[in-house]
């Protein structure tokens, strides 16, 4: 069952997602090389495609841990090695609305209704401070960011699972 999760904003804040994630074609790659991942990313104009090849590398892209779980990836994140494999870190604060950001997430599958409820409880599961969520329909839902350090914060959490996938890749090939 192929997942296919579209995360866009506004076309009128669309430099937010802008060279979100760099080396695109590098980035594929590797993830197609892992069958672990069962993963394709790539980021367009306004935001990101994100295609699962099953449902568990759906489950496994959006967790819902406990608080200590998300403590140590926080931590784990914090202490990362640099590399190149980094999402962009020139989000411009002045392209940033004063009002907040809505972020819509679409899902397409057999079960997007499921997989919606699932979204859901993913961002719960972040503890992302002062957001606030809206079910749409069956298929869509907007997270609205309303500061700045929020969507900073939920761009960690899809560098660090981005770094993660990458190094288990190097894992595998050394």
């Amino acid at each position: 069952m192929k997942i296919i999760l579209r995360i866009t904003s506004s076309i009128k804040y669309k430099s937010i997602f802008k060279n979100f994630i760099k080396y695109n074609s590098l980035l594929n790659y590797c993830f197609e090389k892992q069958p672990i991942s069962k993963l394709y990313i790539e980021s367009i104009e306004n935001g990101l495609i994100i295609v699962f090849k099953s449902y568990k590398g759906f489950l496994e892209f959006l967790p819902v841990c406990f608080e200590d779980k998300m403590n140590l990836i926080k931590q784990n994140f914090e202490k990362r090695e640099e590399n190149y494999f980094q999402v962009s870190s020139d989000l411009s604060v002045q392209s940033f609305p004063k009002s907040g950001l809505e972020i819509f997430f679409s899902l397409i599958s057999e079960h997007s209704n499921d997989l919606v409820d699932h979204l859901i409880l993913h961002f719960t599961s972040l503890n992302i401070k002062d957001i606030e969520i809206y079910r749409k329909n069956s298929v869509k839902i907007i997270v609205k960011f309303n500061n700045f350090d929020s969507l900073i914060e939920y761009r960690n959490f899809i560098e660090y699972f981005i770094n993660r996938k990458i190094n288990s890749v190097k894992e595998i090939t050394n």
